[in-house]
C-alpha cells in the first residue's frame, strides 16, 4: 500500500463539507501496520491569523 502523502483538513461549516470529510474517511484503506490518524479538534486560530 502506498502511504498517504498529503494532509487534508476539513473546516466543518456545512453539511456538504461534512459529507466530503466522511467520504474521505470511508475511502481510506485500513492497515494495522500503517494506520492513518484522524484528529478532530476545535479551531484554535483563524485562517487570517495563520496567514500572517
Amino acid at each position: 500500500m502506498k502511504a498517504m502523502e498529503t494532509k487534508q483538513r476539513f473546516f466543518l461549516r456545512n453539511a456538504r463539507i461534512q459529507a466530503n470529510a466522511i467520504g474521505v474517511i470511508h475511502s481510506l484503506a485500513l492497515d494495522d501496520k500503517n494506520p492513518v490518524v484522524v484528529e478532530i479538534k476545535p479551531l484554535t486560530r483563524t485562517l487570517a491569523q495563520n496567514a500572517k
